[in-house]
């Protein structure tokens, strides 16, 4: 009797193991579930030479300053990548009636329109959206410029507009905001490739397309290391006679002057550039843009003028052309943030 008891004991004990057994392989089998089932964070870019296989999107032009009633946006649907499909949008509108108004899409040589308009001309009603559509794709690798704008022509010959720019480096493997400086992989054969801290120079805010005779230029000596010094010269000149034409530059919170001017006003002749020198360099690092503009107000109210710009990214280690997607380290369980694309109309 002794003995069937304890024959009886040890099976219920068995048991008992069994079930806890089964219970914890049932527990553990929804946890993995339930990570598998879990929502996948942004993708983020540890070098610049990772393949991204998810870019950012959307990205707009950056809002401009118009010294018109025009203003234009430019909205991206994603960073694409090599032949890869992607929407475009172009916003128009004005804060008065603009009869005649002409928007025009440029796509660059690298790019192919699928569907859609690059063009419209009409007129522009005060406060009305006026809405270009496109789906293209680019099919060459390269630094390339999306363009949209829109002009008014005015009869004292005088006229509105506004323009928007995206920057973008497209790639098979990579493609990003902004324009790169790494150098290319060098072959077997080739010299090797320069250290990230020899930073390229001088750096030139791309051309603009001005509406009025005023033009602007920045140029940059090269691109900084955070606190190195360099140099920094503005160009303004105008086709037309300009005077009371005031010059600003507006360095960047993380900058610091150390020489030289970022003002000038007076009478801007025709075809004779006025220049501004300046010596600085960045205190902190991060995303900066540098700014220089130079107005003309006419006595009926409107303005000339022309805005450039220079966008950097400055840290310690590695300073570039362009706004960074990188996190900051350990925070990959954060979304990578969208940089603003650079825009040098006024």
């Amino acid at each position: 009797m002794r003995k069937s008891i304890s024959t009886l004991c040890g099976l219920r004990a068995v048991a008992i193991f069994l079930v806890v057994v089964a219970m914890l392989v049932i527990a553990s089998g929804m946890v993995l579930a339930s990570c598998s089932g879990a929502p996948a964070t942004n993708p983020t870019i540890s070098s610049p030479q990772q393949k991204v296989t998810e870019t950012l999107g959307p990205v707009e032009s950056a809002p401009s300053d118009p010294s018109t009633p025009i203003t234009v946006r430019l909205i991206l649907s994603k960073v694409p990548q090599l032949n890869e499909l992607v929407d475009l949008t172009f916003i128009v509108s004005s804060v008065l009636d603009a009869p005649n108004t002409t928007a025009t899409i440029l796509l660059p040589d690298g790019a192919v329109l699928v569907d859609g308009d690059l063009e419209w001309a009409g007129d522009l009603a005060a406060n009305e959206l006026q809405i270009l559509k496109a789906s293209f794709k680019f099919i060459t690798e390269g630094n390339w410029t999306i363009e949209g704008k829109a002009l008014r022509p005015l009869d004292n010959g005088d006229v509105w507009g506004d323009a928007a720019y995206i920057y973008l480096h497209v790639s098979e493997e990579t493609s990003h905001l902004g324009f790169p400086t790494e150098p290319p992989p060098p072959s077997s054969d080739a010299e090797t490739v320069p250290s990230p801290a020899e930073t390229p120079g001088p750096v030139e805010s791309a051309p603009s397309d001005p509406s009025t005779p005023i033009t602007a230029r920045l140029i940059l000596s090269k691109v900084p290391q955070l606190n190195e010094l360099v140099d920094l010269t503005f160009i303004v000149s105008s086709v037309l006679d300009a005077p009371g034409t005031t010059t600003t530059i507006l360095l960047s919170d993380g900058a610091i002057l150390v020489d030289g001017d970022l003002e000038w006003a007076g009478d801007l002749a025709a075809n004779e550039p006025q220049t501004l020198r300046a010596s600085f360099k960045f205190v902190t690092e991060g995303n900066w843009t540098i700014e220089a503009r130079a107005l003309r107000p006419l006595d009926n109210g409107d303005v000339w003028g022309d805005v450039a710009y220079i966008y950097l990214h400055v840290s310690e280690e590695v300073s570039h052309i362009g706004f960074s997607t990188e996190p900051p380290p350990h925070s990959s369980d954060k979304e990578a943030p969208l940089p603003t694309p650079v825009n040098p109309s006024p």
